[in-house]
């Protein structure tokens, strides 16, 4: 049925397809909260990165990526997960004193709650803190991981 030249689990697959699509969910759900009125949502770091970790997800588990392709592949999953980290803890600088009493803040923060918006932003920066970790540590072992008999050629 497999030849033992066939890998079940591709090391990251299951990680790279649970990370990318709640990162896809979040920032959806975000747009479609947030009116489209709040700058991080409007980049959909989310909804792009998201896609990329699903794509790179399925070229590793087909074996079609070299090392020096998955090394590349990974180093941009690290970008995405910094571009996620940046852009979403940018904003507790603008409304960090009042995440204490978020609870008793009358006033929506681009069309959602503050502490609605705290959640979303806390998700989406700990999702780019795990991208980064999982890519860093793909990056590092891609040798290891790659087939020597991939489709894509260097």
């Amino acid at each position: 049925m497999f030849s033992p030249n066939t890998r079940i689990y591709q090391p990251g697959y299951i990680s790279h397809i649970s990370l990318g699509l709640s990162i896809f969910i979040i920032q959806s759900v975000a747009l479609g909260i947030s009116q489209s009125s709040y700058m991080p949502d409007l980049v959909c770091t989310g909804i792009w990165g998201g896609a990329y970790l699903v794509m790179f997800a399925f070229l590793a588990k087909e074996n079609t990526l070299t090392s020096k392709a998955m090394q590349w592949m990974s180093y941009y999953a690290i970008l995405i997960g910094f571009t996620s980290i940046g852009l979403y803890s940018w904003r507790f600088s603008v409304y960090g004193p009042l995440i204490a009493d978020c609870k008793n803040f009358p006033a929506s923060v681009y069309g959602i709650s503050l502490c609605g918006r705290v959640a979303i932003d806390c998700c989406m920066i700990i999702n780019g803190v795990f991208i980064v970790l999982v890519n860093g540590f793909i990056y590092s072992k891609a040798p290891s991981l790659a087939t020597n008999n991939a489709l894509i050629k260097e």
